[in-house]
């Protein structure tokens, strides 16, 4: 079980024109030439990452586990997104599909 990154990065959230937080962004999917997770990260394309593996990484961008928003979600196998899901609320954080 894989799961296509498109990218990781922070978004801002803004209530009144004022930002009120900054949560994990997370999109899945594949555009452009497939990469490396370090060249993922760099904006060069897309990787194929293990659920768990996602889940471990999200939690070293982010030390203090907080919402994490993921798009593309239902477009992943189901077995595949149950597991990122389930293992992201072990470690403490709360998934919002987009």
């Amino acid at each position: 079980m894989m799961i296509s990154v498109q990218a990781i990065r922070f978004g801002a959230s803004w209530s009144c024109g004022v930002v009120v937080a900054s949560p994990l962004r997370v999109e899945l999917g594949e555009q452009g030439d497939e990469t490396t997770v370090d060249g993922m990260l760099r904006g060069e394309g897309w990787t194929a990452i293990k659920p768990e593996q996602l889940a471990h990484l999200v939690a070293g961008l982010v030390s203090a586990p907080e919402k994490v928003q993921i798009t593309g979600l239902g477009d992943v196998e189901e077995a595949s997104s149950l597991s990122l899901q389930s293992t992201l609320h072990l470690f403490g954080y709360t998934v919002e599909p987009c």
